[in-house]
């Protein structure tokens, strides 16, 4: 759970932050509020503009933003190295130098967006202001955070080698290259939900799947945006010849971001997701194909699309006499088809195959657990989906360790909660749960013989609290006696926690008494 180790962590986090001020060229005292904005600073400072471009900011001498001390202009670059949710402490340039004051952190952002960061999956192009003044750009890999959204443009804040920067970006390349995919973005009253055919297709990667329309032929009309709310009637897919790529998907609107073929390349747009999938609010399902069965582009045995064979295939829906399955074409890369529904029924019935056992589904949760790797919070504020799906809302702060509710989120892609793991944030409560129900195991420090497999969970013990401390998934058998985990609300040298694979951590092996033990979800 780590909530004592978090404060400490985040006590010498603020401490530094203090510190660093007090030996800067300024006087300051150190006002910032508990947020989850950055931790800047006089030596990690953020550069931004105003959000205005005509009118002047009035700088003022303190934080109640009363007293005037100068003028910002539209075109100066400003310094924060300090930030809360109503002030910044800054500097901007005047002749000779830079001068230092407060301004309301209204003018520099509306910060209208929860602070969730994601590491970014391509370059990026930044603005200064919302579409305008080129800023530098994204690195692929670069921590990302959103603070603003500002019509089809987003705010974010991102590294600069030293310093950082909060500049602007395309909501629609946010949506495909930074945010979170499969994610439960879901809204009131949508019939798309976390565990949906929808939610799952988003979980492969940006253009992993490839697909048709469902239509055989006519036009698919494009949107300018996720919400679907402006059409393009002069960008669209040609549905009888273009192969689309799945780019990202958007279960809150019901959107999907295809890349299709044009002149020269390829586009990349937002479609209805309806346009590619049928009961994509429907809950997915695996099978197990053994003989070869042939794939269909669409719900009709006009145009082969490829075979399945001895492989597991996730069925989306069915149409007609036809089912829709996404299946593995290799190296990492997928197709979203239809095989005939008798087909399925061969495969039920053991004449074309057999159904996934606990084996399967329990390898497609450390799969799920393994795409994960990576997403985190922001400086211990506990900010990340596992949480706001869990406690229907979004948090911040303290109090919220996430490591178990990791484990209960992933299994509800699966529809597997409270049958394979139970709903709780409390490692203690999930281990007396299995306890109940006859699937726990000690580990060998504590009287145990049980050598834990892919699928398991794996608790851990803080011997001098002498409590169950951590959770994690087991995602293959032990090597060499190391454990080979994927957790959640893991602790890194950036301040953030995040998903994270060990293979070889000195403290996660069979005989250590951190290993508290094991349990066996029935999947």
């Amino acid at each position: 759970m780590k909530n004592k180790t978090k404060r400490r962590v985040s006590l010498f986090i603020m401490l530094s932050m203090v510190l660093s001020l007090l030996q800067g060229l300024v006087l300051y005292r150190g006002e910032v509020q508990a947020s989850s904005w950055p931790a800047v600073s006089n030596s990690k400072y953020l550069k931004c503009y105003t959000i205005s471009t005509g009118n002047n900011t009035t700088a003022y001498t303190s934080s109640n933003l009363k007293t005037k001390k100068g003028t910002i202009y539209g075109t100066d670059e400003l310094y924060v190295y300090s930030i809360n949710d109503t002030f910044a402490y800054v500097s901007y340039p005047v002749s000779g130098g830079r001068k230092y004051a407060y301004i309301p952190t209204g003018v520099i952002t509306s910060n209208n967006q929860t602070h969730v960061r994601a590491a970014a999956r391509e370059k990026i192009t930044t603005y200064k202001r919302a579409g305008s003044g080129t800023y530098g750009y994204i690195s692929k890999g670069d921590q990302v955070m959103r603070v603003a959204v500002s019509g089809s443009y987003s705010q974010v804040i991102y590294p600069t080698g030293t310093t950082m920067k909060m500049g602007w970006i395309t909501t629609a390349a946010y949506n495909s290259y930074i945010a979170v995919q499969g994610n439960s973005e879901t809204s009131a009253g949508n019939e798309y939900s976390s565990n949906s055919s929808g939610a799952k297709l988003g979980t492969y990667g940006s253009g992993k799947v490839r697909c048709y329309t469902l239509a055989a032929s006519g036009r698919a009309y494009a949107y300018d945006d996720a919400a679907l709310r402006n059409k393009n009637n002069s960008r669209y897919i040609d549905c009888a010849t273009d192969e689309v790529y799945v780019q990202s998907v958007n279960i809150a609107y019901g959107s999907v971001l295809l890349s299709y073929p044009v002149s020269g390349g390829r586009r990349s747009m937002y479609f209805k997701l309806s346009d590619i999938m049928v009961n994509s609010g429907g809950r997915p399902s695996t099978l197990y194909a053994k003989h070869k069965i042939i794939t269909y582009q669409r719900a009709s045995t006009v145009k082969q699309y490829g075979y399945i064979q001895n492989e597991e295939v996730v069925v989306v829906g069915a149409s007609g006499g036809y089912t829709q399955i996404i299946y593995s074409i290799g190296s990492g890369n997928y197709k979203m088809g239809f095989i005939r529904t008798a087909d399925i029924e061969n495969i039920s019935s053991g004449n074309g195959g057999q159904t996934t056992g606990n084996s399967g589904l329990a390898q497609k949760i450390v799969n799920y657990e393994l795409s994960q790797v990576g997403v985190s919070d922001y400086q211990g504020n506990n900010n990340v989906p596992y949480n706001t799906w869990y406690y229907g809302r979004t948090v911040n702060g303290a109090g919220y360790a996430w490591c178990m509710a990791f484990q209960a989120y992933s299994a509800n892609q699966f529809g597997m909660l409270n049958t394979a793991i139970p709903k709780t944030a409390s490692c203690t409560q999930a281990v007396n749960w299995y306890k109940d129900r006859g699937q726990f195991h000690y580990s060998k420090c504590y009287g145990g013989n049980y050598t834990p497999k892919a699928g398991d969970l794996v608790f851990y013990y803080d011997t001098s609290s002498r409590s169950i401390c951590h959770v994690g998934m087991i995602i293959a058998a032990p090597v060499n006696g190391y454990l080979q985990t994927v957790e959640g609300n893991i602790w890194c040298s950036d301040g953030n926690w995040r998903v994270q694979k060990f293979t070889k951590n000195t403290k996660r092996t069979v005989n250590h008494s951190y290993v508290y033990g094991y349990a066996s979800p029935a999947y």
